[in-house]
């Protein structure tokens, strides 16, 4: 998905994925780092995810454990991330510290 020339590399002690006894991928978490978008320099989550039957085992949280280490291993004073209102991940987040910095807002474009 990146190549180390990318201007934000990925962190790759801060990525990780998961197989399932099937050899499946069962989830996953994608962070870069530094990123430029932050006023300060942090880890970002790019894409964090649990496969339906693997949901509801604590994988979501062992995927934001193994960022939050991997970030300060990586020795950056932060890890960030964007959630969607409403996204039932928000609760896991939200129980780990994370707080709200900024408020994005977007438009559809009409056709």
């Amino acid at each position: 998905m990146f190549e180390r020339s990318d201007p934000v590399p990925p962190l790759s002690p801060a990525s990780a994925r998961l197989l399932g006894p099937d050899g499946r991928s069962a989830g996953h978490v994608l962070c870069a780092g530094p990123v430029p978008w932050t006023e300060y320099p942090c880890a970002w989550v790019l894409n964090i995810g649990v496969g339906p039957r693997a949901q509801g085992r604590g994988l979501g949280r062992a995927l934001l454990t193994h960022a939050l280490r991997g970030t300060r291993e990586a020795g950056l004073p932060a890890l960030a991330l964007s959630v969607a209102d409403g996204n039932p991940a928000r609760r896991l987040y939200d129980r780990a510290g994370f707080v709200v910095v900024t408020r994005v807002l977007s438009l559809t474009m009409p056709a």
